[in-house]
């Protein structure tokens, strides 16, 4: 299913299937490239990240406590 806005500055947008990021995709704002990047990883790469993040939290919280 296909339609299309002939509005104002959103003139020749096309909006198709059911992508939640086809906003960002039609006003190609920076955010989808975050978005290919993230979904051309793989998930233990993501997953080992996240916890390295977590970890680094919780030791910058943890040194600015004991100060």
């Amino acid at each position: 299913m296909a339609a299309e806005l002939t509005a104002g500055m959103f003139a020749g947008v096309q909006i198709t299937g059911n992508d939640p990021r086809m906003r960002f995709r039609n006003s190609q704002d920076p955010i989808y490239v975050a978005y290919q990047f993230v979904d051309s990883q793989p998930l233990s790469k993501l997953a080992q990240s996240f916890v390295k993040d977590q970890i680094n939290g919780v030791i910058k919280f943890i040194s600015k406590i004991g100060k």
